[in-house]
């Protein structure tokens, strides 16, 4: 298959999928969401495959969704205005791209280097390991334009607490944070990244397969026990109903006057968060 806005490749039992948007901070458009989907149908069909490594070329990880052009930010058929039917079709779209990775059966590593922000952070948080530079900036300030977290699963790696902290405020985690709150699986100096996820793809994939398949199969279970499954429903749903009311009128309108008025700060020389 020919891939236009990632790079996939194969090690032996290691893949190695990169967003290739560096241009626009590979933020995830359909053409990188769908080129994802398909290396992750890939990897998850192919038994010579143990572990995927999830990465992107450039100064960031992600930014995001495309304000220009993704599912998250556009009505599925194009319309101008949400409604309950699109709004259900862009809510199987989403859990669709979200279950894609967490419910692949091979084990998926992140690697993030510079941004990981909104949808880009959700991407690393649905892998089974995650691993960020020092420097590396997480997060999701986009709540502070009135939306709503598309992931479920912060009380369950950071804690109901610092949850709240992330979600009400906006915080942006610094790769050492991450690890410390939990929301990474570590971090290393960026220098060393490369390495360090490369040789915990090889660690991974000296178990058998059938070892690996089993052991995410009972996590998963566990976590369905719990309830994951039932709130990515409902998140998801939530989300999706969310888009078909107006903004409140103390929040900063849309997505793209949010990303515009950011621009305005920065080309004015005004010090963001990201």
């Amino acid at each position: 298959m020919t891939y236009t806005a990632i790079e996939f490749e194969i090690d032996g039992p290691i893949a190695t999928i990169t967003m290739d948007r560096p241009d626009k901070r590979n933020a995830l458009n359909h053409a990188l969401l769908d080129d994802l989907l398909a290396a992750l149908d890939v990897v998850a069909d192919d038994d010579s495959l143990k572990v995927a490594i999830v990465r992107a070329n450039g100064p960031a990880f992600s930014a995001g969704y495309d304000i220009d052009g993704s599912p998250y930010i556009n009505t599925p058929d194009g319309d101008s205005e949400w409604n309950i039917v699109n709004g259900h079709k862009h809510q199987r779209i989403m859990r669709g791209i979200y279950e894609a990775i967490w419910d692949n059966p091979k084990v998926i590593i992140a690697q993030i280097q510079g941004h990981a922000i909104a949808g880009g952070m959700y991407i690393s948080m649905l892998c089974d390991l995650v691993v960020a530079a020092d420097e590396a900036m997480i997060g999701e300030p986009f709540m502070r334009m009135g939306g709503a977290s598309s992931i479920p699963f912060w009380s369950y790696l950071v804690g109901p607490r610092r949850a709240n902290d992330m979600l009400f405020t906006g915080r942006v985690l610094s790769g050492k944070e991450a690890e410390e709150w939990g929301l990474v699986t570590r971090s290393v100096p960026g220098a060393e990244l490369d390495q360090t996820v490369r040789e915990m793809a090889e660690s991974v994939a000296e178990a058998p397969l059938a070892s690996l398949l089993t052991k995410k199969e009972m996590w998963h279970t566990q976590a369905d026990m719990l309830g994951w499954g039932a709130q990515f429903r409902y998140t998801t749903s939530l989300n999706s109903w969310l888009r078909m009311a107006p903004p409140p009128p103390d929040s900063a309108g849309s997505m793209r006057d949010f990303m515009n008025q950011r621009k305005a700060q920065q080309a004015r020389g005004e010090a963001t968060d990201y």
